[in-house]
């Protein structure tokens, strides 16, 4: 598959395999969309590093948040036109055994992990 210009979404890339994947994106020339939670600081420094290889955009996303959702698949569409791949890689850990971790936090795991996925997938196919 031809990558170069391809628009490329992919969740969590402020940090870690996240930002290792849209840096190989952008080596191979796509349009990628940067998005971070929690880590602005550390996404920011990625979108200076990758900025230099092509295009690309930074934005605040919650996979947990519908309209945090909705709101960058639009910013994509409005800068590019379209989202040609789409990796969901946002994630979150708790660092407990089942038994230690609150409701709260078996579905805010939940939430991100596997409804954000679910969620950001049904805005972007359309």
């Amino acid at each position: 598959m031809e990558i170069k210009d391809k628009v490329v979404l992919v969740t969590g890339s402020g940090t870690g395999i996240g930002k290792e994947t849209v840096l190989e994106f952008a080596k191979e020339k796509a349009k990628v969309i940067i998005t971070y939670n929690n880590h602005k600081k550390e996404a920011e420094k990625a979108f200076k590093e990758i900025k230099k290889l092509g295009e690309c955009l930074l934005i605040k996303l919650d996979v947990a948040d519908t309209n945090s959702i909705k709101k960058c698949v639009e910013e994509t569409i409005d800068k590019y036109g379209a989202i040609d791949i789409l990796v969901n890689n946002a994630g979150v850990l708790v660092e407990k055994s089942l038994l230690e971790q609150s409701f709260e936090e078996i579905k805010f795991g939940l939430d991100v992990n596997l409804l954000g996925l679910i969620n950001i997938t049904k805005v972007v196919l359309p």
